[in-house]
């Protein structure tokens, strides 16, 4: 990658914030609603008469509401992940730099809102719709909520050490704080596959100037095996791999919970020869780089550091040029154990 390719690489990746905005205003908004939810489930543990006095019926029926009202509220976090904002953003942020790359401005190159919000709508999070997961999400919580008051009352604890166990304490974290961190990483992990999804619509939009895209990954220690492979990894429009590219493009990104990968146009040659725009460095955890892909770079790293990223076993075998980066994966784009790299490679 360098050249035009490099700059919008770049400027792609510095796009990141600005999601990064778009998604601490949504989750503010899910977890308002999260906050609202645990107070009404506390209301319903904080009656005088003590829970481990409820007949079973009454605990039941306790449980039943509770369940209820959760799942009411999961709806309501679920329709405040509005997808559209999401895809307009990527889509005008894209064709703008688009534009601005080639030194014209692209007539009609966004998709249409009725396009972005069907892209929108049909981005699966990691296999799935939203609506799914934001279900499953209600239905871990309403579990735990009614293990919990359970536990409780049999071990014959006051209401307010059962509520201890839905808020949590200083020292024990409370069953709304798995609800939380979990709500969080489904808000993160939306926001990245419904913008990749309107990049994605928009790169196919603007298939005169550009003939396919590379994924970027993270230059640093927390990166994955999966993105450490898939680092300058390369496809067409008909997402089939370019050469030497060999790895499926298998969904794209986000590759997994809390991916950071982004994928960035390859510009047709033609108009990769217009003038103005020199080779860019990358952003990386111990500053900016000429490394064009994620092997050069780790290349130029610590063994320390490199054992920190892949593992004692698998970076020996890196050091030692057994094998590459995307040999980290199987032909399906799967990681690979240590114990099978040293079997095929060793």
């Amino acid at each position: 990658m360098g050249g035009l390719d490099a700059w919008l690489a770049s400027v792609l990746v510095a796009h990141g914030i600005n999601l990064l905005r778009l998604e601490a205003d949504y989750q503010r908004q899910v977890l308002a609603i999260l906050l609202q939810m645990e107070g009404e489930l506390v209301a319903k543990l904080t009656g005088k008469k003590a829970l481990t006095e409820f007949s079973r019926q009454r605990l039941t029926d306790l449980l039943a509401e509770a369940r209820t009202m959760i799942a009411e509220k999961f709806i309501e976090v679920r329709l405040a992940m509005d997808p559209l904002p999401i895809a307009t953003l990527e889509a005008e942020f894209v064709t703008k730099k688009l534009g601005e790359a080639i030194g014209v401005k692209l007539v009609n190159a966004a998709p249409t809102q009725a396009v972005l919000r069907a892209v929108a709508n049909d981005a699966l999070v990691q296999g799935g719709p939203a609506s799914a997961w934001w279900a499953r999400q209600g239905q871990d919580t309403a579990f735990r909520f009614a293990n919990a008051v359970r536990q409780g009352v049999v071990q014959g604890e006051t209401n307010a050490m059962i509520v201890a166990r839905i808020k949590g304490t200083p020292l024990i974290p409370g069953i709304m704080e798995t609800t939380r961190k979990n709500a969080e990483a489904m808000v993160r992990t939306s926001v990245q596959t419904i913008s990749a999804a309107a990049r994605q619509e928009t790169y196919q939009a603007n298939a005169d100037i550009i003939e396919g895209f590379e994924q970027v990954s993270t230059l640093d220690s927390r990166t994955t095996d999966v993105c450490v492979a898939y680092d300058g990894a390369k496809w067409d429009l008909e997402y089939e791999p370019i050469a030497p590219s060999k790895l499926p493009y298998n969904g794209g990104v986000p590759r997994h919970w809390g991916c950071r990968s982004t994928m960035a146009p390859i510009v047709k040659p033609l108009v990769e020869g217009m003038p103005g725009f020199e080779p860019s460095e990358r952003a990386s955890k111990f500053g900016p780089t000429k490394a064009k892909t994620f092997a050069e770079w780790l290349d130029t790293q610590t063994p320390a550091f490199q054992d920190e990223l892949l593992g004692t076993g698998k970076a020996d075998l890196f050091r030692a040029k057994k094998i590459t980066l995307q040999q980290l994966l199987d032909q399906r784009g799967r990681p690979l154990t240590l114990a099978q790299l040293r079997a095929k490679y060793a």
